[in-house]
């Protein structure tokens, strides 16, 4: 997806913050992070204010926030668990007093953490869906990768359905199912991949086993 399209999305999130009397956003969620700029790691932060778009990022990240995400400010730590030690002073620097937070993302132990590093006058608001709300919006595009995504999934499955026999297990069908995902083009699996035989069938989230497939009777 183009920088400038992901970029787009902050337009209606700041239009939002702007309706509930927010001066920033601290994201948290790894979702809403990629969803709003584009970085695919398991770790990082992003402050949105009016004019600002930075994201938090340890040094494991740095050279693929680059990549991934050049649009936002990139603000270093060294370590993983200093990400919310560089809040306080980022939105010092932009000057914000009512800042949101994902409620349902931030655990409360790092809230804590991050309410006694800030001064009294400045006040935090939990959010709920802010981003998810954007994220039910799908674009052209969006919508074209959902049909490639699901496409590959049905043509992954009538391809492996015909190697399907009794002496395999489901450990041998989840891996030939994942290969022939990437052969088609997929990135990865979208989740864990089920394969459930006998009474594992009655799983709907089997995990695979050594189970082996029988002859139905």
């Amino acid at each position: 997806m183009l920088q400038t399209e992901r970029a787009a999305r902050l337009t209606p999130l700041r239009r939002r913050l702007q309706e509930l009397d927010l001066d920033a956003l601290l994201v948290t969620s790894p979702a809403n992070v990629r969803y709003l700029s584009g970085f695919t790691g398991s770790l990082a932060y992003l402050l949105i204010g009016p004019d600002a778009a930075t994201i938090l990022g340890d040094s494991r990240y740095w050279i693929q926030i680059e990549q991934e995400a050049p649009a936002f400010e990139l603000v270093r730590s060294a370590a993983s668990s200093d990400l919310l030690s560089l809040v306080p002073q980022r939105l010092s620097s932009i000057g914000a007093r009512r800042v949101g937070f994902e409620g349902q993302h931030l655990t409360v132990s790092a809230f804590e953490s991050l309410r006694a590093k800030v001064p009294d006058a400045l006040s935090f608001q939990p959010t709920a869906g802010l981003v998810e709300e954007l994220r039910m919006r799908k674009t052209e595009d969006e919508i074209a990768r959902l049909r490639a995504a699901a496409s590959i999934s049905s043509r992954a499955f009538d391809r492996i359905r015909r190697t399907v026999r009794p002496g395999l297990r489901e450990r041998d069908l989840a891996f030939l199912l994942e290969q022939t995902f990437r052969e088609l083009g997929a990135d990865s699996p979208a989740f864990g991949t089920i394969v459930g035989s006998g009474a594992n069938g009655a799983l709907p989230h089997a995990h695979p086993t050594d189970r082996v497939i029988e002859e139905a009777t």
